[in-house]
């Protein structure tokens, strides 16, 4: 049992780090005054779901993840960030909807947010990757 629940600090610790800087009233701010800060925390939360996923990946798919081909690995990985980022939209858009908040002011906002979530997530799946395949050489 306390193996289990190390793992899941040792996978979910990035993650929650994300969540809890997105909504500190200060990030609140600096999204709301367009500074680009938006955009920060979804290249960071695209490279955190890429290295939890590698975690979680390495704890719990042993067999596969031996198996496997790196890129193989990383698409998986990159498709999981896709999801990640559509689901945190659907987030925003329910919450503009529903609590009046504005996160989602027109759709190129959406689509940037997505966009940085996919590249810097497919840059750390690859660095991961890349830096896995090398240390079993």
């Amino acid at each position: 049992m306390m193996q289990f629940i190390r793992n899941m600090v040792r996978i979910f610790w990035l993650p929650t780090l994300v969540l809890v800087l997105n909504f500190t009233p200060t990030a609140q701010r600096l999204m709301d005054r367009g500074t680009g800060f938006d955009k920060i925390i979804h290249a960071i939360g695209g490279a955190a779901i890429a290295y939890i996923s590698f975690l979680a990946l390495r704890i719990y798919g042993k067999n596969w993840w031996v198996q496997t081909p790196w890129f193989v690995k990383c698409f998986f990985v990159i498709m999981l960030i896709a999801f990640s980022g559509v689901a945190w939209e659907v987030y925003e858009f329910a919450s503009d909807t529903f609590r009046g908040t504005h996160m989602q002011p027109n759709n190129a906002d959406t689509m940037g947010d997505l966009i940085t979530d996919i590249l810097f997530g497919a840059l750390a799946a690859f660095f991961i990757a890349f830096r896995n395949k090398k240390s079993r050489n």
